[in-house]
C-alpha cells in the first residue's frame, strides 16, 4: 500500500512523521513536507530524523502553495492509497481526492466543539477544559467537517503548563490516537457511520487576540 504523510517542518511535525512511519512498517511511504518560509533545504541537524525513512521527499514553500500543479502532478504519479496529514495547509479537492482510499487528518480539537486553529487555546479561554482533545477524521471540502474516525481527550494538562505546553500535549494526543487506530484504518476496520455531534465553532487566526490569550492563560492556572 502506498501512503503519503503530509506535514510541516517543526518538531511536532517531525514527531508525527516519525511516529506514524513506525506504525506503517511494510508499506511504501512518501513524505510531503510544507515549509513556512520561502524555500526549504533540509538542515544537517535534521537529517538524523529522516535517515531511517523512505528517501522520496517533496519540499513545498509557502509561496508555491501546497496545492500547486507541480505537487499535484507528483502525487498523481505516486498513486497513493492514503494521505495522512497533520499541520499542513488546507488541501483542495483536486489534491485530497487523489488518494484512492481517503485523506485522513489529525485535528488538535474536538470537532463538535471547535474547528480551525488554536482549539486548545479557545477551550481554555471559554474555561471548557473537558473540550480539549483531538480528532482523527477524513478530509472533505469543509474545514474539519469530514467523517470522524476516532477522538480522545487530552487528560494530562496541568496548571503549571504554558499555553504552548497544553497545545503540544493535545498534538501528541492526536498523533498517538492516529497511531493506535492506523492498523484498523489500513484494514478498513472502523465505524464508517461515526459522526461528530454537529460542527463546532470555526476558530480562525483573526479571532485570536491578546485578551483571549491572557484569559486562557489565567484559566489554565486554575486547572486542578
Amino acid at each position: 500500500m502506498k501512503i503519503v504523510l503530509i506535514s510541516g517542518d517543526s518538531l511536532r511535525h517531525l514527531f508525527f512523521l516519525k511516529t506514524i512511519t513506525g506504525a506503517l512498517k511494510g508499506h511504501e511511504i512518501f513524505y510531503l513536507i510544507e515549509k513556512k518560509g520561502e524555500s526549504y533545504k533540509i538542515k544537517e541537524k535534521e537529517k538524523k530524523h529522516f535517515d531511517e525513512w523512505y528517501p522520496d521527499f517533496y519540499f513545498v514553500s509557502k509561496k508555491q502553495n501546497i496545492n500547486n500543479n507541480e505537487i499535484i502532478k507528483a502525487m498523481n504519479g505516486i498513486k497513493p492509497d492514503y494521505f495522512f496529514t497533520f499541520g499542513c495547509s488546507i488541501l483542495k479537492k483536486d489534491f485530497f481526492s487523489i488518494a484512492k482510499k481517503g485523506c485522513i487528518n489529525i485535528h488538535s480539537g474536538l470537532v463538535q466543539y471547535y474547528r480551525g486553529v488554536e482549539n486548545t487555546l479557545w477551550a481554555l479561554y471559554e474555561n471548557q477544559t473537558e473540550r480539549i482533545g483531538a480528532t482523527v477524521h477524513f478530509i472533505n471540502e469543509g474545514i474539519d467537517t469530514g467523517g470522524v474516525i476516532a477522538q480522545a481527550k487530552t487528560t494530562n494538562i496541568r496548571k503549571t503548563d504554558t499555553l504552548q505546553d497544553a497545545f503540544l500535549k493535545t498534538c501528541t494526543t492526536g498523533i498517538i490516537l492516529l497511531k493506535d487506530n492506523i492498523s484498523d484504518i489500513i484494514n478498513n476496520n472502523f465505524d464508517k457511520t461515526k459522526k461528530a455531534k454537529g460542527h463546532g465553532k470555526l476558530i480562525q487566526n483573526k479571532d485570536i487576540n491578546d485578551k483571549i490569550r491572557t484569559t486562557a492563560k489565567y484559566n489554565l492556572t486554575r486547572i486542578l
